[in-house]
């Protein structure tokens, strides 16, 4: 059995990790925190609603050493009551650390004044050496845009140019927008001061986990110190939901010289789910929707659908003051691991082991039961909070699991 997967967790706040070269050419890392006003306790002072909150921040390495600490006080005031509630509003903070080049966890825990919540999360972060020979490729982040892709759009532009578009740093890699386009952002480096520019050119491409190109861009700019900032907009409207990696390269000419960089993310999901992929979506979502829910999608006109899948979702969401969905990241963490370790002759998602792990997730306890007689193998899962138990049986021998009994799908 694969290991254990983690249980879902009410964090509470979004926890941003990057690192960058700052003005004095050290690798830093900024860690920034967003506590939205649902998760905070307002309380009325001098005619305004007051929060107060303290925000711990570890760094540690890969050895799980201590690198970094500090603490974050913050307060955010209110005049209106309604505002305390609002699940748009936020407060933010941010701190920055000059660390070396490794690989590192950013511990952060979120204690909100005069009350027993804590928040607790943790984000990877990995600082790379970002000027091995005069130029150099930061690790490039993950943005939901505002983009109307009906219209022509540069493959790269320079951030600067489009700052007026819409857009939100994702937290983690996952990507779940309807509405929106995914947009990476990167920085390029070059020893040379803002007065003496060098020609560049930079390269793009996205891959799928079978590493097929979806995506690709290239584009000629002069570059100089370290203030060079390029985003590439993506049009997914008919990408598969997957896995996929966006590796940009920078390449200068005079003298020869080259460096790299890659950003792997998930596409959760994307219209063409509920489009040329529709079928599919509804098999999936049928595994934890209510008959209701199935007829609604199956019913509605294609224009309605993106409203219903948002709604869909929202009703599961554990912490609606979010910007992130758990339970829409856990589910499609949860089939992309079917498809991953349970495809046979079926698709993951449809195979049995994949039809019970995608509606009750990882089982508290795996049994493997030999039957000598018929020279096959029971495979029993056990969930003890539900009070279930799932026996699959493999008469070849060859993987091919199936359900002795499939009353309780």
């Amino acid at each position: 059995m694969p290991p254990p997967a983690e249980r879902l967790q009410q964090t509470g706040f979004s926890l941003l990790a990057h690192a960058f070269f700052d003005s004095e050419r050290r690798p830093s890392v900024a860690v920034s925190v967003e506590i939205p006003y649902t998760s905070l306790i307002f309380l009325r002072k001098d005619g305004v609603f007051e929060s107060d909150y303290a925000v711990y921040v570890k760094i540690l390495d890969k050895k799980k050493k201590l690198v970094e600490t500090a603490v974050i006080t913050g307060s955010t005031a209110v005049t209106d009551y309604e505002e305390t509630r609002s699940a748009t509003r936020s407060a933010r903070c941010s701190r920055q650390f000059h660390v070396a080049p490794g690989e590192y966890i950013v511990e952060c825990s979120v204690e909100v004044k005069n009350t027993q919540r804590v928040f607790e999360k943790q984000a990877p972060v990995t600082v790379p050496v970002f000027m091995k020979a005069g130029i150099g490729v930061g690790t490039p982040r993950l943005f939901a845009a505002d983009i109307d892709t009906s219209k022509a759009w540069p493959a790269i532009a320079e951030a600067s140019a489009y700052d007026a578009i819409g857009r939100r740093e994702k937290e983690g890699a996952v990507f779940a927008e309807l509405d929106k386009h995914p947009a990476l952002l990167f920085d390029v480096y070059s020893e040379k001061e803002a007065s003496d520019s060098v020609s560049c050119e930079l390269y793009f491409e996205v891959v799928d986990a079978e590493d097929v190109v979806h995506a690709y861009g290239r584009k000629g700019v002069r570059v100089a110190g370290l203030q060079n900032q390029f985003i590439a907009y993506l049009d997914v409207d008919e990408w598969a939901p997957g896995s996929y990696e966006f590796r940009v390269k920078a390449v200068q000419t005079d003298p020869a010289r080259q460096a790299t960089s890659a950003f792997s993310f998930v596409l959760a999901y994307s219209p063409a789910m509920l489009t040329k992929e529709l079928d599919r979506t509804i098999a999936v979502l049928s595994l934890i929707a209510t008959d209701e829910e199935i007829a609604e999608f199956k019913n509605a006109p294609e224009s309605e659908r993106p409203r219903l899948w948002e709604a869909f979702w929202a009703r599961r969401d554990p912490t609606p003051g979010t910007s992130e969905n758990e339970a829409l990241q856990e589910h499609f963490r949860r089939v992309q691991f079917a498809i991953e370790h349970y495809s046979d002759a079926a698709p993951g998602w449809w195979s049995d082991r994949g039809k019970v792990y995608i509606k009750f997730g990882e089982p508290d306890q795996a049994e493997v039961k030999i039957e000598p007689q018929y020279q096959g193998e029971y495979l029993i899962w056990y969930y003890y909070k539900e009070n279930l138990r799932f026996v699959f049986w493999d008469r070849s021998g060859l993987g091919e699991y199936r359900l002795t009994d499939t009353s309780q799908l």
